[in-house]
């Protein structure tokens, strides 16, 4: 099986149009035998996280041995996850932790853009400590943040601050930070109208406390600013090609793209797929550019 996508190198050139990708066979296949002993398996637990607790589910890959673990990150409000993503992920040897940040989905606490950044890395410290490493087959020498729009933000503000995360992959991300930065002060009525609507699925915050929070915190949350420390680590960037109304790439992708290309990043890659914000129609696509990238970066055979 192929699928079609844009091939472009760290310097965003294009080096290859609508090439014949083939699909991981993860993507597409169950293992071919369970292992009685340490079978493929899930896990549902709530993270604590600053008093609160998180919603989450841990899929486990089959093996009794110590498996690298990816952190999946959801966006805002967070409708369309990467679960099917996470499967194909854990098909292919690693463990898969998703979980609903504070104050959103059934979490508890309460929800805003700073406490996510927090939650992700009460997540990793709970996959680190040395218990919960031990009774779900985790390798803390190998943890990775794979996060898509919003997730994706949090994936870049995660890794900034902690050197255990490994590699990052930064699914149409949306750069909150430079967004903010761009509205100077003034968010237009379509802005505020959109954070209306999506406040409602969350706990203990309004519209209106999340544009100040953005405002407020515009210039130290753009990505091409905290995204050069990531630079000696693998990053992979992808970008729906008609998303650029809603998410536009000059806003929200080559700012971050430049910066890590000008702390000389040397594992940068970056792909594009003919699709939406969503992959609505690219998801197998998508899976298999993760899955490839994460197997190369780990070093996990195919």
């Amino acid at each position: 099986m192929t699928s079609d996508i844009k091939l472009q190198d760290g310097n965003g050139q294009i080096i290859g149009d609508k090439l014949k990708v083939g699909v991981s066979y993860a993507v597409v296949n169950d293992p071919p035998r369970r292992d009685p002993k340490a079978p493929a398996a899930m896990a549902g637990f709530q993270i604590p996280s600053r008093g609160a607790k998180m919603n989450a589910i841990l899929m486990l890959a089959a093996g009794a041995e110590r498996h690298p673990t990816i952190l999946l990150l959801h966006g805002f409000p967070g409708y369309e996850g990467l679960l099917d993503v996470g499967h194909a992920i854990r098909r292919a040897g690693f463990n898969v932790l998703a979980f609903h940040y504070r104050g959103i989905w059934g979490s508890g606490g309460s929800f805003s853009f700073g406490h996510c950044i927090d939650d992700a890395e009460a997540a990793v410290t709970y996959l680190r400590d040395p218990k919960v490493a031990k009774q779900y087959r985790i390798d803390p020498a190998r943890i990775y943040a794979v996060g898509h729009s919003m997730g994706g933000f949090v994936a870049v503000m995660l890794a900034a601050r902690r050197s255990d995360i490994k590699a990052v992959a930064y699914v149409s991300g949306w750069d909150i930070g430079n967004v903010a930065y761009g509205w100077r002060g003034k968010p237009g009525k379509a802005v505020i109208d959109d954070f209306k609507e999506s406040s409602l699925r969350l706990r203990g915050t309004s519209a209106t406390k999340l544009l100040r929070e953005l405002m407020d915190h515009a210039q130290e949350w753009r990505l091409a600013v905290v995204g050069p420390q990531l630079a000696d680590r693998p990053i992979l960037m992808t970008i729906g090609e008609f998303e650029k109304d809603e998410f536009p790439p000059a806003i929200n992708y080559e700012p971050l793209r430049r910066a890590l290309q000008g702390a000389g990043a040397k594992q940068l890659e970056t792909r594009s797929f003919p699709t939406d914000h969503s992959y609505s129609d690219r998801r197998i696509a998508l899976a298999s550019a993760v899955v490839e990238w994460l197997q190369r970066v780990a070093g996990v055979a195919p």
